[in-house]
């Protein structure tokens, strides 16, 4: 099977109760403002900043906020993990519940992620049900690890539901999801994970402004080697473009022998033209749709060959009919099935054959005109 990775951007996280850029320096600033010294500066600061969206941006400009900045974001996730709990996003939005659905563990091995976000809902949600299908901590959390997940920028610690767990020595010690929403757990104990989850964010949080200019050589080798590359809730700003390696001098990738897809409707308000004009490759293939549709009505997330796929036949100077492969045929053989296709202007029939010799073989589509209905 090929090779696929997705693409997360903050959007991804939106609809789980997580803060958009701009949301999250409206928080900062509104929590800032309560408190009296340093944190109230550093809300100031942010209010007062011409570019208070990103407070990436502002944190690089101001390193006497860094510390204090990250200690600010640490704190919105906390909040944010806890609200995932109950936040339910509408069915379109709900991506995460597609990736839980359509990726089993024998497809771990084809798929890299690569998020631009912090938080460790991904991973939480894959362990939850991990440890439903096996019953067993430490088989779900093995599993979990053949799950490919980089996240560009940093994140928080991993995730553990034992107070006592032995460190990672590429996270920090691991730290339940959600703290807040553990009743039986003591303040002290409270207190520890938080100050660990502090400890971990600042020795691993890397902002767009104040990491290092050079490309992730994860990501990196991912889209070389990956066919199928999908850009979620994703901005397309420069310098995180750079990480992907796309646009640095010396990285080329054959786009072309590549499908790439994305959706702007949970990117908004990206400038399509814009980004368009800056990465030509993106032409035609960002779509008007949600992350969960791109995947019903465009592409297969684990399949390349039940994609859906267009071809089409002339019939007439006055008609084109085009032949659309049903991405999963659920009321025809496995192997081959057939539709009849009417021209509205001159009437006449098509029928469109599509065939495969197995059923993971990509489907071959013919079009045979039929008869004149007029």
């Amino acid at each position: 099977m090929d090779k696929t990775v997705l693409i997360l951007g903050a959007g991804f996280s939106v609809p789980y109760g997580y803060p958009s850029g701009e949301g999250l320096v409206k928080d900062i600033i509104a929590k800032g403002k309560r408190n009296r010294g340093a944190r109230e500066a550093l809300a100031r600061g942010l209010e007062d900043y011409s570019s208070a969206l990103s407070i990436d941006r502002y944190l690089s400009e101001n390193a006497q906020h860094l510390a204090l900045g990250i200690g600010a974001i640490v704190e919105e996730l906390l909040e944010a993990e806890n609200k995932s709990l109950s936040e339910t996003p509408d069915e379109s939005s709900d991506i995460i519940k597609l990736l839980l659905n359509e990726l089993s563990e024998a497809s771990f091995s084809r798929l890299t992620i690569l998020s631009f976000n912090y938080d460790r809902l991904l991973e939480w949600r894959f362990l939850r049900k991990l440890r439903a299908l096996h019953g067993d901590e430490n088989i779900a959390q093995s599993k979990l690890n053949l799950l490919k997940i980089e996240h560009i920028h940093g994140r928080l610690t991993s995730l553990t539901k034992e107070e006592e767990a032995i460190s990672n020595p590429n996270w920090g010690p691991p730290v339940p999801y959600a703290m807040q929403s553990a009743t039986a757990m003591s303040v002290d104990t409270r207190k520890r994970f938080e100050k660990t989850l502090f400890d971990s964010a600042q020795t691993h949080f890397k902002t767009v402004y104040t990491n290092d200019n050079k490309p992730n050589t994860v990501a990196v080798g991912a889209i070389k080697a990956a066919k199928r590359i999908f850009f979620l809730g994703f901005g397309f700003d420069e310098k995180n473009m750079q990480k992907l390696g796309i646009g640095v001098p010396g990285i080329t990738y054959a786009w072309n022998s590549k499908c790439v897809a994305g959706t702007i409707l949970n990117l908004k308000p990206v400038p399509l033209k814009k980004v368009v004009s800056a990465y030509p490759f993106l032409g035609g293939r960002l779509h008007a749709l949600t992350a969960k549709e791109l995947f019903t009505e465009k592409h297969c997330l684990y399949d390349s060959s039940l994609d859906i796929v267009k071809t089409s036949v002339a019939l007439k100077d006055c008609c084109e009919i085009t032949a659309i492969q049903e991405q999963k045929p659920r009321n025809y053989n496995d192997v081959g099935y057939q539709d009849d296709v009417d021209c509205i202007e001159c009437g006449r029939v098509a029928t469109i054959y599509y065939s495969r010799r197995t059923s993971e073989d990509p489907w071959f589509v013919q079009v045979r005109l039929k008869r004149a209905s007029r």
